[in-house]
């Protein structure tokens, strides 16, 4: 080896070693020195590439990766970096082209699949999306099997035609892949079931997120002469909302980088009364620590489904929720007056006029994630533009239609429904709660999605002004756009049948013109939606007749 070679290696070694040591700076130093000694060269690129990528600098990491790639088109590694580099841009159609053939030739791994059912729930084609993860956990092993069951079921909770007796049965198999061989089922929690109990939370959500909007209600009114309030906080990233957590709570852990048996010792030292695992199938919540069965009593809330687990004794959910039928609960189902809050939305513009007054048209809109457009979802939408002559369809989310070839997909794919592509309007993202609810001010109508109903944007729509037309369908999600109607009493927004959810839109498309938005938004707000202390009472009454079960239980 030259000289020359020599130094070049060792600047390549001391860039890796700089990134891996978590050094930015010193490596994107190093790095920029390294690709102007070799600009050509593709591995140079790709280990370039690959700390862009991870440094958040998504753009240039494509641009990069798709030099080394044009350098180098059969090497799997770099295909591999620029394909991750599209998804993570939001590029799903260019992401989709990368990893269906590294899928084929790479049929035993599993990252080809998890990436191209991401990147096909991007495209809003979560029925693909299923096969793609289900193939992915097939390849896997060690410590992403979890990640690529979340995926898994996540798809099938977002795609149309799912039987639910496959998602019971998954769920099991998930359980018992996590479960550790045995559980000690003995306490040393005093049995006094009028006593100040400790009631801990598990989540990754203890942030900006959908879920903190909800859960926060639960330690803002905490009746604390009842309740000590401990967290135990699967957050890499943290912000404001953390820090008001953290100053609500009586114990702060965190377990990033724990075991699950770690964190149940933890859980089980610190005499945890009530364990609650908020949403266990979304982001990067941990069933598993529960599974450990580190407190006496526990509780799943807000979740998508059944977590197939017999080691909770309650699963929340209220009564709309629980109307469907076709959940197949290993817990015991509780069901609230009301599963869900969210508080009002303090910093909100004032609502707005009708745009169909102005337009002397009809704009329907959706501000939901794409994800969770099953064929369903299309046939609805398709159905109630059709029963609306002229109306149009606006959507928007965050940047997911800045990709052209997304904008293409939804295009054909309302084509093929009958739906013309002028009648569509796409929404750029934008930044911030205020210019995010500007876009309720846009649309007349709020079409929902099924069998994954909104939440969080059914209950945006409704304090901004705007009518939400939902379907009804079988299980808790599909149920929870009906329930949040209910609470406000609009029960008739939320159809039974494909022709009922068109009924309803034209109907509303009809009176849009006259819409009194301010009424609809006081009517939120005097609603048990937005009543957070009942909220609070109703989950502390259920924790403590919980408590005062296992009390008298083998006493």
């Amino acid at each position: 080896m030259s000289d020359a070679e020599a130094s070049f290696q060792a600047l390549l070694r001391a860039a890796n070693d700089a990134r891996n040591a978590g050094d930015l700076a010193n490596a994107g130093m190093l790095y920029e020195r390294v690709v102007r000694l070799r600009p050509d060269d593709p591995d140079t690129l790709y280990n370039y590439g690959l700390f862009l990528s991870e440094s958040g600098e998504g753009e240039r990491a494509c641009q990069m990766l798709n030099v080394a790639f044009g350098r180098d088109p059969s090497n799997l590694k770099i295909a591999s970096a620029l394909g991750h580099a599209l998804r993570s841009t939001d590029r799903y159609g260019l992401a989709e082209s990368i990893w269906r053939p590294l899928s084929t030739l790479m049929p035993d791994q599993p990252q080809p699949f998890y990436e191209l059912g991401q990147s096909l729930l991007g495209l809003a084609r979560p029925e693909e999306a299923v096969p793609a993860f289900r193939q992915a956990l097939a390849n896997s092993v060690g410590a992403g099997r979890d990640l690529c069951w979340k995926a898994y079921l996540l798809a099938m909770a977002y795609a149309d035609g799912i039987d639910p007796l496959l998602v019971r049965d998954e769920n099991r198999r998930r359980v018992a892949e996590l479960s550790p061989p045995s559980v000690d089922l003995r306490y040393a929690n005093a049995r006094d079931p009028e006593r100040r109990l400790r009631i801990g939370y598990v989540s990754s959500d203890f942030r900006f997120h959908s879920v903190a909007r909800t859960i926060e209600a639960l330690f803002a009114f905490a009746d604390r002469t009842r309740f000590e309030l401990f967290v135990y906080a699967e957050d890499r990233r943290t912000d404001s909302v953390t820090q008001r957590f953290q100053g609500m709570a009586d114990g702060w852990f965190s377990t990033v980088g724990l075991d699950d048996a770690a964190v149940a010792r933890r859980i089980r030292d610190d005499r945890i009364d009530v364990l609650v695992l908020s949403a266990a199938h979304f982001d990067e919540n941990r069933l598993g620590i529960a599974l450990h069965r580190p407190a006496p009593v526990q509780v799943s809330i807000y979740d998508s489904s059944s977590t197939g687990s017999d080691a909770f004794d309650a699963f929340v959910l209220d009564p709309v929720m629980a109307a469907g039928g076709d959940d197949h609960f290993a817990e015991r189902p509780f069901r609230l007056r009301s599963m869900y809050v969210h508080p009002p939305l303090e910093l909100a513009p004032p609502v707005s006029p009708p745009p169909a007054a102005a337009n002397g048209y009809v704009t329907f809109g959706s501000a939901n994630h794409p994800s969770k457009f099953s064929r369903r979802t299309f046939a609805l939408w398709a159905a109630a533009l059709r029963a609306v002559p002229d109306s149009r369809l606006r959507l928007k989310s965050a940047r997911r239609y800045d990709d052209p070839a997304m904008r293409e997909e939804l295009a054909r794919r309302f084509a093929a429904l009958g739906v013309a592509p002028e009648r569509l309007v796409f929404d750029r993202g934008d930044l911030g709660m205020a210019a995010h609810l500007s876009f309720y001010g846009r649309i007349d109508v709020s079409l929902d999605t099924t069998p994954f109903n909104g939440a969080t944007t059914t209950f945006e729509s409704l304090w901004m002004g705007v009518p939400v037309v939902a379907l009804a369908g079988r299980t808790v999600m599909s149920r929870w756009a009906a329930s949040v109607l209910a609470r406000i009493g609009r029960p008739e927004w939320a159809a039974d049948d494909e022709a009922g959810y068109a009924r309803i839109a034209a109907g509303l498309a009809a009176e849009a013109a006259g819409q009194d938005r301010a009424a609809l938004r006081a009517r939120v707000q005097g609603s048990a939606l937005c009543d957070l202390g009942r909220h609070a009472r109703d989950y502390g009454r259920l924790y403590r007749a919980l408590w005062r079960r296992w009390c008298l239980r083998d006493a």
